[in-house]
């Protein structure tokens, strides 16, 4: 049974792919085939007007990656957001820039009352001057919802909306003694408004 085992464990990372996706169809059909240990990467260039919404289920072992093709050079632009509602997915080196999101939050962690994220993480990735056109109109540029989540080693820059950068919900049970982790980022300038949320 031991050596049974290691076999297995030897053997399971060799079904892991790495799926190239070039638009948010493809990558809509990634994340809903996606088995623990994929790597999904995000061609270089620009994403507009994309709403992605990540509910895949990874494994601790073999978390599923999203990616960018080379960080930094996938910018998500226009009216767009990211949501993840699934288990064990990592989010790496998209930077957000020109844009403002369509809801309440650029970065969520659930996808609905019903889609939470748990294990998940956003890594390396920036959110640079995406603000909503008019300034009394508020959002978060990232909130947490599920439990233990973690954002790290990101820059976020530029807010200049109302709104809290950053949001740690505890709206329900799920979502209470989060054990979330929120460091190594960078907080960069953000005028201020004069206003609470500012």
């Amino acid at each position: 049974l031991i050596a049974l085992s290691f076999v297995l464990c030897c053997v399971t990372p060799l079904f892991a792919k790495t799926i190239l996706v070039k638009n948010i169809d493809e990558l809509n059909a990634a994340n809903a085939s996606a088995k623990p240990g994929d790597t999904i990467v995000l061609k270089n260039g620009t994403w507009k007007d994309v709403v992605i919404k990540l509910n895949c289920s990874g494994t601790k072992e073999q978390p599923i990656v999203f990616k960018a093709q080379n960080i930094g050079k996938v910018l998500i632009s226009g009216v767009s957001q990211l949501s993840l509602g699934g288990t064990y997915i990592i989010v790496e080196g998209l930077l957000f820039t020109n844009g403002y999101s369509p809801s309440h939050e650029v970065i969520d962690f659930k996808i609905n009352k019903k889609e939470l994220a748990n294990n998940c993480r956003i890594t390396n990735c920036v959110i640079d001057d995406f603000n909503k056109p008019e300034r009394m109109s508020d959002d978060n540029w990232v909130s947490f919802s599920g439990k233990n989540n973690r954002i790290d080693h990101c820059s976020f820059i530029n807010k200049k909306n109302m709104g809290v950068l950053l949001a740690v919900l505890l709206d329900d049970d799920r979502s209470r003694e989060n054990f979330h982790s929120i460091d190594h980022n960078y907080f960069g300038l953000r005028l201020p408004l004069a206003l609470n949320g500012g």
